[in-house]
């Protein structure tokens, strides 16, 4: 089971974000400078993205709107067919 599968509330969400974020940011430039020089701007991308989809995650769950966006993108999903019974 999942870290996520076990978060209940919504305020149990909202921390797992809002750890998450910060834990990104804070290794964020250790891990980069362990890379050779024509990966850094690669993995700094990667760090964003992660990080911008962890905030856009934590106003989800910050705006009520959890449970509708889960449903929203998981009938997306189902009609792309990545789903399977």
């Amino acid at each position: 089971m999942s870290v996520l599968d076990q978060l209940l509330e919504k305020k149990d969400v909202e921390l797992y974000l809002k750890f998450r974020i910060e834990f990104l940011k804070n290794i964020r430039h250790k891990e980069i400078m362990k890379e050779p020089l024509d990966r850094r701007g690669l993995i700094q991308k990667r760090f964003e993205g992660r990080i911008d989809e962890l905030t856009m995650m934590l106003n989800v769950a910050k705006n009520g709107r959890l449970k509708d966006m889960s449903k929203s993108y998981f009938h997306k999903l189902e009609n792309m067919g990545v789903l399977h019974d």
